[in-house]
């Protein structure tokens, strides 16, 4: 969440998505406001929102990870809600953005 996969070589790599990261932004300030993830998934979908990204958000999970990858700064090793999820559960979340694993 936050960057676009790009084909590379023979390969992937990830750039910052300056879009999605204000989509992140303003769903975690809506829902630290006290709005449900289910009400701002409607609200996204039905095109309510001010700002606008690629991702469709077409499950409430994406909405969730929108405003949780925001809180935590955007870590980089996460290509899917479900793996990032189970990492912030189990308390083993790598909080590397993307300019800490380029540097690494």
């Amino acid at each position: 969440m936050g960057y676009k996969k790009i084909k590379r070589n023979n390969g992937w790599c990830y750039r910052d998505d300056p879009d999605e990261k204000r989509v992140c932004k303003v769903l975690s300030n809506k829902h630290d406001g006290g709005k449900s993830y289910e009400y701002l998934q409607y609200w996204i979908r039905h095109k309510s929102c001010p700002v606008t990204c690629k991702r469709k958000y077409g499950h409430v999970n994406y909405i969730k990870w929108s405003v949780l990858a925001h809180e935590n700064d955007y870590p980089v090793n996460y290509a899917s809600y479900q793996k990032f999820f189970k990492a912030l559960k189990e308390g083993t979340l790598d909080t590397r953005t993307l300019a800490d694993a380029v540097y690494a």
